[in-house]
């Protein structure tokens, strides 16, 4: 319970994501599974959907388990708190690589190729 308190309290994902990341977080800590129904309705049970000082959507959990974790209420956050930022997702990880190798030659054209776009390559 409260690695999911401590996740979901300022956090700025969406909801749905924020379910699968959590999801993605416990598998990789080998925590038995949580279904995304069971997770969403604890979710919802524990935090709204609040907006800090840019009018950007945060998640805040409720004063009782701010007090019992020692978390900081939304309200007292400012721009400058640390919010503990979850780690890349394979896609993430995926996106940052490279889509080409720099050892990788490059295209050369075809005669055909060089004939219908117009260049005369002898």
């Amino acid at each position: 319970m409260e690695q999911l308190v401590k996740f979901v309290h300022g956090n700025h994902l969406p909801f749905i994501v924020m379910v699968q990341e959590f999801r993605s977080l416990i598998d990789k800590e080998n925590y038995p599974s949580i279904s995304k129904r069971a997770l969403s309705i604890k979710i919802k049970e524990i935090a709204s959907k609040e907006f800090d000082e840019n009018g950007k959507h945060l998640w805040s959990v409720n004063s009782e388990l701010c007090n019992e974790y020692g978390l900081t209420p939304v309200s007292q956050m400012n721009n400058t708190c640390n919010i503990e930022k979850s780690k890349d997702t394979f896609l993430v990880n995926f996106l940052k690589r490279p889509s080409v190798s720099p050892q990788q030659p490059a295209k050369t054209s075809t005669p055909i190729q060089s004939a219908k776009s117009g260049s005369s390559t002898p």
